[in-house]
């Protein structure tokens, strides 16, 4: 009878070094596939932020060219506004001598 225990034994302790042997395959073979989607995530992820980099990079290139644009506006803004007060006191001293005239006019004495 210890043969036939001995038998059994042997065969249990063959099965659980196959259930081992399985188990650790299984466990290899679903840490590869996790390592592997990992690193596709990695390089998904870091694609994306070189998307994003690229993005920032062209709307930072984006806004100076439209603050240059707004400086130009505004200088030229200035320019109009000193050209328009130019024309306005210039206007003013016409009237005021074209009234000074019509005054000295009416004051003056006619000779003759």
């Amino acid at each position: 009878m210890s043969t036939v225990q001995e038998q059994r034994s042997a065969a249990i302790e063959q099965s659980v070094l196959e259930l081992e042997h399985t188990t650790e395959q299984n466990l290899n073979d679903r840490l590869m596939q996790v390592t592997a989607d990992l690193e596709q995530m990695l390089k998904s992820k870091a694609r994306e932020k070189s998307d994003l980099q690229n993005m920032n990079n062209k709307l930072i290139d984006r806004i100076d060219v439209l603050t240059k644009k707004v400086n130009d506006v505004n200088e030229s803004i200035e320019s109009i506004c000193t050209i328009s007060l130019c024309l306005m006191e210039s206007q003013c001293m016409q009237i005021r001598a074209e009234e000074q005239d019509d005054d000295d006019k009416t004051n003056m004495a006619l000779m003759g």
